[in-house]
């Protein structure tokens, strides 16, 4: 009985980088026999085996075990794997994943964060204690530390991850060191682009403020921000300023590190007249009865926030009527001749409720007659 080996070690792999690996040609579609799993302690054969594509009964071939290699070393719990093909008679192997974990983390630390409450840095990171070790998740954790920081004002913080491993044991003790830096005052908001909307007003419709002596401390949060940003489309969508587009944010920060500009480019766009109001499938009311009292009239600027009052304003006519169960949806179409808006009720009717009687239940001092 012949034996041979195929060893791998992760990110120098001969099948990754375009070479060959010298393995006997014999063995190649040989029928597996067996498929055995060694050196695994805490992660099962069963989990190995659902990456593993050679089986019993199919096979051999080389690609396939190119691709079940990669596949193990992309769960990133293997640090080396081999495989070990021994012949069994003369058409068949037997097939042997001998795999080397990496370490499990027996401990996760935070140190320096004197601002940032630790269990609130450690719900943003994605490992925990008693996993196994990964250098990406790893990675993403300084990430969404340092993000963390950033949101609440702190620009110049700095994360720095540290792994000591015992290999004995297979072990791991994950550090992560910040240096938190000063928190950020924001000095200036500037506006560009806002002529139509005064920058006064757009700064005022944001909670996001600059720092103002000692009545205003001007901390930046990026959550807020954010919130504000979409406060700005909110105040120009308002003014009748669908167009309206955030074209770019810029955050300055002074040489000091103490002190943050944010530079906002708008593109207003223009406010569009009324060029049309249309009913559809109105049968009870007339277009002239629906009209009557409109919120929204040709020629007429437009202003989004009056579509929904008059949505209700025209349901109420038909309720009033008893036609209860009425819906009316709006559609907007830009019109391309007249370059206005063009407003569509899709109107549909229900049947009238008609109130026969009301019985009154329980009055035993005043007459039926009376309520």
């Amino acid at each position: 009985m012949k034996t041979w080996k195929i060893l791998w070690l992760f990110f120098i792999l001969a099948a990754f980088m375009g070479g060959s690996i010298v393995y006997p040609q014999n063995v190649e579609q040989k029928e597996i026999k067996e498929l055995y799993i060694k050196g695994n302690r805490n992660v099962s054969a069963a989990v190995i085996r659902k990456y593993v594509k050679m089986t019993p009964g199919r096979a051999f071939r080389m690609n396939d075990a190119n691709e079940d290699i990669k596949r193990l070393y992309e769960t990133g719990f293997f640090s080396k794997i081999e495989i070990d093909v021994k012949e069994y008679g003369q058409n068949k192997v037997i097939l042997t994943y001998i795999v080397e974990e990496k370490p499990v983390i027996s401990k996760l630390e935070i140190k320096g964060n004197n601002r940032i409450k630790t269990k609130k840095l450690l719900k943003v990171i994605p490992i925990s204690e008693k996993e196994i070790l990964n250098e990406n998740k790893i990675a993403q954790g300084r990430v969404e530390i340092e993000k963390y920081y950033i949101d609440r004002g702190y620009m110049n913080v700095k994360v720095e991850p540290f792994i000591d491993t015992d290999k004995e044991k297979r072990e791991a003790a994950v550090t992560y060191v910040i240096q938190e830096g000063r928190r950020v005052r924001i000095r200036k908001i500037e506006i560009i682009g806002a002529k139509k909307i005064s920058p006064r007003k757009v700064r005022k419709a944001m909670k996001t403020k600059a720092k103002f002596w000692f009545i205003r401390q001007g901390y930046f949060k990026e959550d807020e921000f954010k919130d504000d940003l979409e406060r700005i489309k909110a105040l120009y969508y308002k003014e009748g300023y669908i167009d309206i587009k955030i074209l770019n944010v810029e955050k300055e920060l002074s040489k000091n590190g103490k002190y943050l500009t944010i530079i906002i480019t708008l593109n207003e766009g223009e406010r569009y007249k009324i060029s049309s109001v249309v009913y559809h499938e109105n049968t009870i009311f007339s277009d002239e009865d629906l009209k009557r009292g409109s919120l929204l009239l040709p020629g007429e600027i437009f202003f989004p926030e009056k579509l929904s009052d008059d949505v209700k304003r025209i349901e109420n006519i038909y309720y009033e009527k008893g036609y209860i169960d009425t819906k009316v949806g709006v559609d907007t179409v830009l019109d391309e001749i007249t370059g206005g808006i063009r407003v569509e009720y899709f109107i549909r009717e229900s049947e009238q409720e008609i109130v026969r009687q009301i019985k009154t239940h329980r009055n035993t001092k005043t007459k039926d007659i009376v309520i």
